[in-house]
């Protein structure tokens, strides 16, 4: 985030995407966007406007969100000491949606390495796990998940992906995205 302008921007987007659940833009915001630990990134179309956000937190410097409804150090398969969460991705429908979020993703990953986590967590709603085992993501082991009371109480169900041999496991999976995710610079969009 370059600056203020950007994160005003950032909680536009954000509350666009989460309007069933925020009727302000006020009513996005939380603790965890302005935490030592906490990167907000902001996609924008080539004109400029934004298009997309996402929070990513790192739970080596502090609290992620995932920690107020289970405890991650018991969750199998997560080295909870190494690991980024991504949350609250909002990205508005419109010409450059999917792009926008395979984009916002990229980044999600980059970041990730770049702070020497080993794993990426998320947690979503049942329908919007396809999209997220497509990345290679897979579900925590059993039926672990969680009802966000701010996010109208809808069953979460936690993912994750390892992201010290991601490139290499879209590269054996011979996924159509892996040159996209991991060969190919988009600057112009991320910087």
């Amino acid at each position: 985030m370059k600056n203020q302008e950007d994160w005003k921007e950032a909680m536009i987007v954000r509350q666009k995407g989460y309007r069933r659940y925020f009727s302000k833009v006020e009513e996005v915001i939380d603790c965890f966007d302005t935490a030592d630990h906490s990167a907000l990134l902001l996609a924008r179309c080539p004109e400029g406007n934004p298009v997309g956000t996402i929070r990513v937190l790192d739970r080596s410097r502090g609290e992620i969100e995932l920690d107020r409804f289970v405890d991650v150090e018991q969750v199998a398969g997560l080295d909870a000491g190494r690991m980024v969460e991504a949350t609250r991705l909002s990205v508005p429908a419109g010409p450059w949606a999917r792009m926008t979020k395979l984009l916002l993703w990229k980044a999600v990953m980059e970041h990730g390495r770049r702070v020497e986590a080993r794993r990426l967590v998320v947690w979503v709603r049942k329908g919007a796990a396809r999209d997220y085992r497509f990345l290679l993501f897979d579900k925590v082991p059993g039926e672990l998940g969680f009802k966000h009371h701010t996010l109208g109480g809808h069953h979460h169900q936690i993912l994750w992906t390892d992201l010290a041999d991601v490139d290499e496991r879209f590269e054996a999976a011979g996924h159509p995205l892996h040159g996209f995710m991991f060969r190919e610079s988009h600057s112009e969009y991320l910087p």
